[in-house]
């Protein structure tokens, strides 16, 4: 994978019930307790939808990268020692502590 920071694209939303765009994206420098993943399968589902729109209490930064649940693969670590490079992982959009 290249290097900090890295061009990209993904599926955005600039605001809510905006639609949805295919945009560049730009992946800063992760912080110490980031991992970089390379993204191989993602969704966008009506879950994706109803964040982007606001409903159900959902509360989006915008513009926001749509898609959760992708399954990727570790390219870059951290501090974190739970996961190594090459190690494959499945995603969830919500926050975990």
């Amino acid at each position: 994978m290249d290097a900090l920071p890295l061009q990209t694209r993904g599926l955005v939303t600039e605001a809510s019930k905006a639609g949805y765009k295919l945009m560049p994206v730009t992946l800063d420098d992760m912080r110490p307790d980031e991992l970089l993943v390379e993204m191989k399968y993602s969704g966008i589902c009506h879950t994706d939808v109803i964040g982007a729109n606001g409903a159900y209490g959902y509360v989006l930064d915008f513009p926001a990268v749509l898609g959760h649940a992708p399954s990727s693969i570790v390219s870059e670590g951290s501090e974190s020692k739970s996961r190594d490079q090459c190690h494959s992982v499945f995603q969830s959009w919500w926050k975990l502590q």
